[in-house]
């Protein structure tokens, strides 16, 4: 069965659901909802799928969801969550998804998905800086989107280690973030989808491209939005693009600061169909 609370309730009496052990969806959606108790979802052992999304609440308590072992799908987005306590999720092992986009998170606790295995997809944004190793070590991650902020200035290196197999990545929105550490990509070999718009990035020079090199399933790489400015020879023979990205089929280089590519750029082996190069100098 299926639970619908409206947008028109303030708060919510915990025993709403004491009798509902057998539920399987829940869904909060009501913009003046603040708090939720800490025993709100205590007898909902059956619960697989929960959203909480578009409301105003600020704090969730760290047992709120130990109960729910059999959830697969968590949806707190748009909220006015600043902090997630550590352990939140140690209940959650059969977790898949989890969406947390339109908060106003500051930090996370280093050990946040240390107990969710089976997470594939992973929607943030953030307001304050990455633990290392935050997102490693997940074995079934297929799909991340981080939507960052005007104050990380750098990404933790091991960020994605031992999450073999990532396959889309989107970190879009970091405008101080000027360059992607060398080993961020160690472990991605099977990404095929890489948006990095509206960053900062301005780091050609910084061998943007060879950090790219080993990704030889990239069929989609978005950098628009950045300070990207010329490609020269030099830098092709650095990264071996041409050799490299031989999947490449879409590539978006758009609203940079490009006032030149050599013919280089684009050598045997590439099967782009789609190339944007609108808005640059």
């Amino acid at each position: 069965g299926t639970t619908i609370i409206d947008k028109k309730l303030y708060a919510l009496d915990p025993n709403v659901n004491h009798h509902l052990r057998n539920l399987k969806r829940l869904q909060i959606e009501g913009y003046n909802i603040t708090t939720l108790d800490t025993s709100m979802f205590k007898n909902l052992t059956s619960l697989q799928f929960l959203f909480i999304f578009s409301n105003q609440i600020e704090n969730l308590t760290g047992d709120l969801f130990t109960n729910l072992l059999n959830l697969e799908v968590l949806d707190i987005s748009h909220n006015k969550i600043s902090v997630l306590p550590s352990g939140i999720f140690d209940g959650l092992g059969n977790l898949r998804e989890f969406n947390a986009e339109g908060n106003k998170f500051q930090a996370f606790p280093p050990d946040l998905f240390s107990k969710t295995k089976r997470l594939d997809k992973i929607h943030l944004n953030y307001n304050g800086s990455l633990p290392p190793g935050f997102l490693s070590n997940l074995p079934n991650l297929q799909e991340v989107v981080l939507q960052g902020n005007h104050i990380l200035k750098e990404l933790p290196q091991d960020l994605f280690w031992n999450s073999p197999n990532l396959r889309d990545l989107s970190l879009t929105g970091h405008k101080k973030l000027t360059h992607i550490p060398p080993q961020l990509f160690r472990d991605c070999r099977k990404l095929s989808k890489l948006d990095l718009r509206k960053n900062g990035l301005n780091d050609f020079e910084g061998n943007l491209f060879e950090l790219l090199e080993e990704l030889k399933e990239l069929s989609d790489l978005d950098i628009s939005g950045n300070q990207l400015d010329n490609i020269t020879d030099d830098i092709l023979v650095r990264s071996h693009i041409e050799y490299s990205l031989v999947r490449l089929k879409f590539l978006n280089l758009s609203d940079n600061k490009l006032e030149s590519i050599t013919d280089k750029f684009f050598g045997r082996g590439w099967y782009l169909k789609n190339l944007d190069l609108s808005n640059n100098f």
